[in-house]
């Protein structure tokens, strides 16, 4: 039980930050987070550890499991209270950058536009996302943690960068009396 004890305050914040970065909602991370310990004690005896996997890794795998499984139970959307304060795509840019105070405006409409769009990924493609842009996890992470190929990985950020893309150009024609 020590053991276990210390691997919880290894990993547990990592795996409540994942989770909360899906599900933007602090109780749910909490029961994630609790699920995920629960289901990792019960199964501790399949876990090996060979060159390829890590504890992390696998503990991670479980996480994102609990996370699909309670968007299934779910199936509504998803409460965002909180903006995406690691908005990589964005954010760097503009913390190391003298910008004006409207392109930071800007920024913070994009990275809403975004965070919005998200809601319409698949559970799967959005996860990568998050893990990629957001965590900054590698190819290679995302792929150990989720138990799929570097290529299924590539695949669904495509894919997810597509969508995000078609849901932006349809919001510009929308709004293009705005632009000009």
């Amino acid at each position: 039980m020590e053991a276990f004890r210390q691997l919880f305050q290894l990993h547990g914040q990592r795996i409540f930050a994942l989770a909360y970065s899906y599900l933007k909602n602090a109780q749910d991370a909490e029961d994630i987070l609790q699920e995920t310990f629960i289901k990792a004690f019960q199964a501790l005896s399949s876990f090996r550890q060979d060159r390829n996997s890590s504890f992390s890794g696998w503990l991670s795998r479980i996480g994102i499991n609990c996370c699909l499984d309670l968007l299934r139970q779910k199936k509504a959307q998803l409460r965002r209270e909180n903006s995406l304060k690691n908005m990589s795509l964005i954010n760097h840019n503009l913390k190391n950058s003298g910008q004006n105070l409207e392109l930071k405006e800007q920024a913070k409409v994009l990275a809403s536009k975004i965070e919005h769009f998200l809601d319409y990924l698949p559970p799967k493609q959005r996860m990568v996302f998050i893990l990629r842009h957001y965590q900054g996890y590698s190819i290679r992470e995302i792929a150990e943690d989720m138990g799929v190929s570097e290529g299924t990985v590539k695949k669904m950020l495509f894919r997810a960068f597509a969508t995000i893309r078609r849901y932006f150009k349809k919001y510009l024609m929308e709004n293009a009396y705005e632009v000009l």
